[in-house]
């Protein structure tokens, strides 16, 4: 059997924090095989899969690294589709973007047309072949940058996070996908957090342990109890929603929904029902066509008047960080919810709140150069410090280790007051073993009582 890549006591220094991650690991993988890489955030599982995709410098890392493809093979050395699928996507629509791969492998050349249009149809995508990129939901534009990839038929497949981005339907068309790719000869290497699918499809597992931490321990899960009052406001009120996005089809088609206060939801769906749409709507990025909506009582906010009411952690964590540092950011934050506290009563507030998260050693880190999903528990982080009337986090789960996960989700109990809503959109109901609150599923423009 041919052997695809090698590594060999190789290690990693990342140059801004000087932290080693991975470090002195060896493994092979041959054609055919399928490998299983797990390990908490921060472990290096990302920047494995980079150096493999050649994407790294090797100035970067110790040890060796090769890639070595079977001379008969007619594709891509290798390919990779990153946690974030955004930062993976140049072209307007869905065909463009999977074709715009092959053509990089195969020209402008029929050949390539074919390759696009299978791969949109393996990966669920040929309804949408025309669908701007930029409607598409965050699973789905997954779902098309694995399509573009597939497409470049690639020796050595890397998969950075798949079946955490995916519903169960996109999950199961995926090791579909592997299945075939495996009986082609051709080399996966996938690395995962939550091992909520089956896993007798990989040869091999393997787990990347970092350096021992001190971590806070999650205390026992308590939330206080509320009884509604008949003076209750809602905190947040939807009627009759409808949008249609641009060049999409309809999204909401009469949808409503009222949370009061102490109120806590979780509403899921399928990769593409509108859960992170509604986030837009929400939190007043995105205007529907028609319906009315409250929030706080301050009818269709605009974002500037939401600081301290309410607070959202979204799928890309990119979109809401900005300063020079992690205390930077949350502090931000901060101030900009609670302008008359002092200095010193900030910083005191972010350091606490940075222990509760176990995200303290990265307090003077740049925040883009942590992993994505440090990246999600300082958005967190900024979400939670403002103390909000209302909390929206979609799929908060992606990209935490459980442990991890667990210990936010306890962060959250703790510091949300027992007259906040909390209202958490998620295509992974695993991910919350530990629910309480209560459950609508969004399908077709409504919302629907979870059965």
């Amino acid at each position: 059997m041919h052997t695809l890549c090698t590594l060999t006591d190789f290690s990693y220094t990342h140059k801004l924090n000087g932290l080693t991650a991975p470090s002195g690991l060896s493994l092979s993988l041959g054609c055919g095989e399928c490998l299983l890489i797990t390990g908490e955030s921060g472990s290096g599982k990302s920047t494995l899969l980079t150096c493999l995709a050649g994407l790294d410098s090797p100035d970067n890392f110790s040890g060796q690294c090769t890639l070595s493809c079977p001379s008969s093979w007619s594709g891509a050395p290798a390919g990779l589709v990153l946690q974030n699928p955004e930062t993976q996507i140049l072209c307007a629509t869905s065909i463009e973007e999977a074709r715009f791969g092959a053509e990089n492998i195969f020209g402008e050349s029929p050949e390539a047309q074919q390759r696009a249009e299978h791969s949109l149809l393996h990966t669920g995508l040929s309804p949408l072949p025309a669908e701007h990129t930029e409607a598409l939901s965050m699973g789905q534009k997954y779902r098309l940058v694995l399509a573009s990839v597939l497409a470049m038929h690639p020796a050595l497949l890397l998969l950075d996070e798949p079946f955490s981005q995916l519903d169960r339907n996109g999950q199961d068309d995926l090791l579909r996908i592997l299945a075939q790719l495996k009986s082609e000869g051709c080399g996966i290497i996938v690395c995962e957090h939550h091992l909520n699918f089956p896993t007798a499809i990989f040869d091999r597992q393997l787990s990347l342990t970092p350096k021992p931490t001190a971590k806070a321990q999650p205390v026992p899960f308590s939330r206080a109890s509320r009884q509604p009052q008949a003076s209750d406001t809602p905190i947040l009120q939807l009627k009759d929603i409808h949008l249609t996005p641009e060049r999409s089809r309809p999204l909401f088609t009469g949808l409503s929904l009222t949370l009061n206060p102490g109120d806590w939801l979780r509403i899921s769906g399928k990769n593409g029902a509108g859960k992170s749409t509604l986030l837009s709507v929400i939190t007043g990025q995105n205007t529907p066509d028609s319906g009315e909506l409250e929030l706080c009582g301050i009818p269709a906010p605009a974002p500037w008047q939401l600081p301290g009411k309410a607070t959202c952690m979204m799928q890309n964590p990119d979109r809401q960080l900005f300063e020079a540092t992690v205390r930077d950011e949350i502090l931000f934050s901060a101030r900009a919810a609670k302008p008359k506290r002092t200095q010193a009563e900030h910083r005191q507030a972010v350091d606490r709140l940075m222990g509760k998260l176990g995200i303290t050693e990265l307090a003077e880190r740049s925040p883009l150069t942590l992993s994505y999903g440090q990246k999600r528990l300082v958005t967190l982080a900024c979400a939670l410090i403002v103390s909000p009337s209302l909390l929206v986090l979609d799929e908060p789960a992606t990209g935490l280790d459980p442990a991890r996960w667990e210990q936010a989700f306890y962060c959250v109990c703790e510091e949300l007051s027992p007259e906040a809503a909390l209202l958490i959109l998620t295509h992974d109901q695993d991910s919350l073993p530990f629910w309480t609150g209560q459950s609508l599923t969004l399908s077709k423009g409504q919302l629907h009582e979870h059965v």
